[in-house]
Protein backbone atom coordinates (compact mmCIF):
# COMPACT_ATOMS: atom_id res chain seq x y z
CA UNK A 1 0.00 0.00 0.00
CA UNK A 2 1.08 3.53 -0.59
CA UNK A 3 1.95 6.14 1.99
CA UNK A 4 -1.72 7.19 2.08
CA UNK A 5 -2.70 3.78 3.47
CA UNK A 6 -4.60 2.55 0.42
CA UNK A 7 -3.68 -0.53 -1.64
CA UNK A 8 -1.83 0.32 -4.83
CA UNK A 9 -3.23 -1.05 -8.07
CA UNK A 10 -0.74 -3.26 -9.93
CA UNK A 11 -0.34 -0.51 -12.53
CA UNK A 12 1.16 1.76 -9.82
CA UNK A 13 3.66 -0.74 -8.42
CA UNK A 14 7.25 0.50 -8.94
CA UNK A 15 8.06 -2.43 -11.26
CA UNK A 16 5.02 -1.73 -13.45
CA UNK A 17 5.89 1.94 -13.67
CA UNK A 18 9.52 1.17 -14.57
CA UNK A 19 8.33 -1.17 -17.33
CA UNK A 20 6.51 1.85 -18.77
CA UNK A 21 9.80 3.79 -18.78
CA UNK A 22 9.49 5.70 -15.49
CA UNK A 23 12.27 5.98 -12.89
CA UNK A 24 11.17 5.81 -9.24
CA UNK A 25 13.44 6.82 -6.35
CA UNK A 26 12.78 6.18 -2.67
CA UNK A 27 9.01 5.71 -2.76
CA UNK A 28 7.80 4.67 0.71
CA UNK A 29 5.43 1.68 0.70
CA UNK A 30 4.07 -0.81 3.20
CA UNK A 31 4.09 -4.42 2.01
CA UNK A 32 2.10 -7.25 3.53
CA UNK A 33 3.96 -10.58 3.18
CA UNK A 34 1.88 -13.76 3.28
CA UNK A 35 3.62 -14.58 6.57
CA UNK A 36 4.86 -12.25 9.27
CA UNK A 37 4.19 -8.63 10.00
CA UNK A 38 3.85 -5.82 7.46
CA UNK A 39 7.09 -4.16 6.38
CA UNK A 40 7.85 -0.58 5.41
CA UNK A 41 10.12 -0.34 2.37
CA UNK A 42 11.80 2.32 0.31
CA UNK A 43 11.27 1.29 -3.33
CA UNK A 44 13.31 2.39 -6.30
CA UNK A 45 12.93 1.16 -9.86
CA UNK A 46 14.27 1.99 -13.30
CA UNK A 47 13.83 0.72 -16.84
CA UNK A 48 16.64 -1.22 -18.49
CA UNK A 49 17.16 -0.26 -22.12
CA UNK A 50 19.29 -1.55 -24.97
CA UNK A 51 21.73 0.90 -26.60
CA UNK A 52 19.09 1.55 -29.28
CA UNK A 53 16.59 2.60 -26.57
CA UNK A 54 14.42 -0.53 -26.70
CA UNK A 55 13.03 -1.46 -23.28
CA UNK A 56 14.44 -4.80 -22.10
CA UNK A 57 13.05 -4.93 -18.57
CA UNK A 58 13.35 -3.20 -15.24
CA UNK A 59 15.33 -3.34 -12.05
CA UNK A 60 13.69 -2.83 -8.66
CA UNK A 61 15.25 -2.48 -5.22
CA UNK A 62 13.35 -2.65 -1.95
CA UNK A 63 15.06 -1.54 1.24
CA UNK A 64 13.47 -2.55 4.54
CA UNK A 65 13.03 0.66 6.56
CA UNK A 66 10.65 -0.80 9.16
CA UNK A 67 13.02 -0.01 12.06
CA UNK A 68 13.37 3.60 10.93
CA UNK A 69 9.60 3.92 10.58
CA UNK A 70 9.08 2.54 14.11
CA UNK A 71 11.57 5.08 15.51
CA UNK A 72 9.82 7.88 13.65
CA UNK A 73 6.42 6.84 15.03
CA UNK A 74 7.82 6.77 18.60
CA UNK A 75 8.88 10.42 18.28
CA UNK A 76 5.62 11.72 16.84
Amino acid sequence: EGAGGRPLPVSQWPASRALRGETIRGEILQVHPSEGRPLWVSASAAPIRRPDGELMGAIVTLTDISSLRELQEQHE
